[in-house]
């Protein structure tokens, strides 16, 4: 098991990766890692290829990545975070890809893993080293819902490039959604809520939710006030309420103890 091979783990990095879109028939290529890879997706959609196996990573998708592989992807414009780490035993060749249930508490590792590396206090690593500790076990004690074959992804592509896009600027509709994949609203809930294991309504407000977040960490001047209205929440009572619940801390506790 990962865990039980990570002691005297060394962090390189831990950032936020903007993804910039291929254009059409490009893609990136990349030699063998020199370091293993902890990554979270939150928005966008990236494809992985290693040697003839495909891997799609839309919101909410954790990533290993391996030492050693070469590998080759193609994005959309989107954002991940990233954990670059060395542990002297071998963790494998094999990536690893998967959707899980308790995917917020995840992403809170991420961001208050670069928190950490980029205050650099006394005892940083070590409360590092921690973090991708907890990641991990998170991870073996989520609930995995993998993958739906392409072809359906590709059914509800439209949809989840569509919310990307307009969900900090509308209230978006099951209805619209589906008329955009060109099918039923009961067929595309069904085949969305397979794969990311939240109706599409759950899914915007994480999305919403997730956003506020990384404002909280990322714009201390802003108030709650105004964080909710940019995430385009009708009012902050309400916004405060789903935070809490999604989170399990209200926004003004969040931002003090992550």
């Amino acid at each position: 098991m990962i865990l039980e091979r990570m002691c005297n783990t060394h962090i390189s990095l831990v950032m936020r990766v903007p993804l910039y879109a291929n254009k059409a028939g490009e893609y990136n290529s990349f030699a063998p890692r020199y370091w293993n890879g902890l990554l979270f997706f939150t928005e966008g959609e990236t494809r992985y290829y290693f040697d003839d196996k495909e891997y799609i990573c839309k919101p909410n998708t954790f990533v290993f990545l391996p030492k050693g592989r070469p590998y080759r992807t193609v994005q959309t414009n989107g954002c991940c975070y990233l954990i670059n780490f060395h542990t002297p035993s071998d963790l494998g060749s094999e990536p690893f890809f998967g959707v899980f249930e308790n995917s917020s508490m995840i992403l809170d590792c991420f961001l208050k893993a670069l928190n950490v590396f980029q205050k650099k206090q006394i005892g940083y690593k070590a409360e590092l080293t921690s973090i991708i500790y907890h990641i991990i076990g998170l991870v073996q004690a989520g609930n995995h819902k993998g993958y739906l074959p392409t072809k359906h992804h590709a059914l509800i592509d439209p949809a989840v490039e569509y919310i990307g896009r307009y969900y900090l600027e509308k209230d978006i509709t099951v209805s619209e959604l589906a008329r955009l994949c060109g099918i039923s609203a009961k067929y595309f809930t069904k085949l969305f809520s397979t794969y990311y294991n939240f109706t599409p309504k759950q899914y915007v407000i994480n999305l919403k939710l997730d956003y506020a977040r990384r404002l909280l960490l990322s714009e201390p001047d802003m108030t709650v006030q105004q964080i909710s209205e940019k995430c385009h929440f009708s009012n902050v009572c309400y916004f405060s309420r789903l935070f809490s619940e999604h989170v399990g801390r209200p926004p003004s506790e969040y931002r003090k103890n992550i």
